[in-house]
């Protein structure tokens, strides 16, 4: 219909019109086809993005059990989840120990 629309200079739906007043009909198979391929691509998609979400949210996971720095300007700590709470509420409080003498003095 677009093909036709051009060559005659007129818009698609005055060929519409016409044809529909001569009895006429388009085969819509191959519109119907396109559509339904679109839709698939559009599925893939979805399914390639939900894939590499979720790796991400999986490398996120992961980074959340690796082992993190504390820094302070006085002092330089690795913490890991594998440090008993004592030690980390000594060496916090040897870093805030640090921070406040510090803050003191200046």
């Amino acid at each position: 219909m677009r093909a036709i629309a051009e060559r005659l200079g007129v818009s698609r739906s005055t060929v519409s019109r016409w044809a529909k007043e001569d009895g006429l009909a388009f085969d819509r198979a191959r519109t119907a086809q396109a559509v339904a391929a679109h839709s698939i691509d559009l599925a893939v998609g979805r399914q390639r993005l939900a894939e590499r979400m979720l790796q991400r949210a999986e490398e996120a996971l992961d980074d959340l059990d690796k082992p993190y720095l504390v820094t302070t300007s006085a002092a330089r700590t690795t913490l890991t989840r594998s440090t008993s709470a004592s030690a980390l509420r000594s060496r916090c409080g040897a870093m805030l120990s640090l921070w406040l003498g510090s803050r003191l003095t200046s």
